[in-house]
């Protein structure tokens, strides 16, 4: 989408089910997993989660939400180089290592 200032965006009901499905699988899972770990000592709570992600595709489905999500935005570049959502998810503190 270019050009467009409107402050609001809109999505199919249908996009947002499939991103609601994925948000709520990852989240009662993540939590499940967590509660199953407190429970018993056997988990690793660790492995448990990469295996869950792993599994269950979590990161291609969860690009895929970032793809529908972003689609409604304007792509246009500003005179920073860079568009509305570059702008907005400038400030992101993204994981790193423990001694980076």
């Amino acid at each position: 989408m270019k050009g467009n200032n409107n402050p609001n965006v809109t999505y199919s009901k249908d996009d947002i089910f499939g991103v609601l499905k994925t948000i709520n699988l990852l989240v009662v899972s993540l939590n499940s997993i967590a509660m199953e770990s407190v429970d018993n000592p056997k988990i690793n709570l660790a492995n448990e989660i990469l295996t869950f992600l792993q599994e269950n595709n979590m990161l291609d489905r969860l690009s895929s939400i970032r793809e529908v999500l972003s689609e409604a935005f304007d792509t246009t570049l500003g005179d920073d180089d860079m568009d509305e959502l570059e702008r907005a998810m400038e400030d992101i503190e993204y994981w790193s290592a423990p001694n980076d």
